[in-house]
């Protein structure tokens, strides 16, 4: 977003550092800062006059409550962006393919390892809606896609361990995604 528009100073905000960015990589215009949208934002308040949500609503304690927080953010006349979905793999008819576990047929790290995140989220009372569009059929948009799935597993680490998997599990699982995600053969759609 940086990049698209460098007359804008952007902010990005996450619970955890950013992984995967040099600091080459960031622009001038930007910068990134760890915190949790949880707690309170007040000390943003009014500075915004665009804020783009990705996928940050599986983190969210009281997704109301944190958009009475964002809207505090936001300058007058300021715009909310809200972008979501599942990264979970679906067939070529947009079924959800099964959770398999290590050792069962059809097994894939990629479907275990978002099935277990969103498990997780579930535990918590956290249910997300599922409304699976494809992104392969578009070439650049699947490499991206892909890519921002390797970049989200590690933002969700921290979440794994507070619904109990080992770290080490995790960090396999990461290592794992990382590793597969670029070969990704199966048909995808989130």
């Amino acid at each position: 977003m940086a990049r698209q528009f460098p007359h804008a100073e952007v902010v990005g905000l996450d619970l955890v550092p950013p992984v995967l960015v040099t600091e080459n990589e960031v622009p001038l215009n930007c910068r990134f800062e760890v915190d949790d949208a949880n707690l309170s934002l007040d000390h943003f308040q009014q500075c915004f006059d665009l804020v783009h949500m990705r996928s940050a609503d599986t983190g969210l304690n009281d997704l109301e409550g944190w958009l009475y927080e964002i809207a505090k953010t936001l300058r007058p006349g300021g715009l909310l962006i809200i972008g979501n979905g599942l990264i979970l793999k679906h067939d070529a008819d947009l079924n959800p393919l099964p959770m398999t576990y290590p050792g069962q047929p059809g097994f894939s790290w990629v479907q275990y390892t978002w099935g277990t995140i969103y498990e997780g989220y579930h535990a918590k009372g956290n249910h997300a809606v599922e409304n699976p569009l494809y992104w392969d059929e578009e070439v650049y948009t699947a490499n991206l896609m892909r890519e921002a799935e390797v970049r989200a597993l590690h933002a969700h680490k921290a979440h794994l361990l507070s619904v109990g998997h080992r770290e080490a599990d995790i960090d396999m699982w990461i290592e794992v995604g990382q590793l597969i995600q670029p070969e990704h053969k199966v048909r995808t759609a989130s």
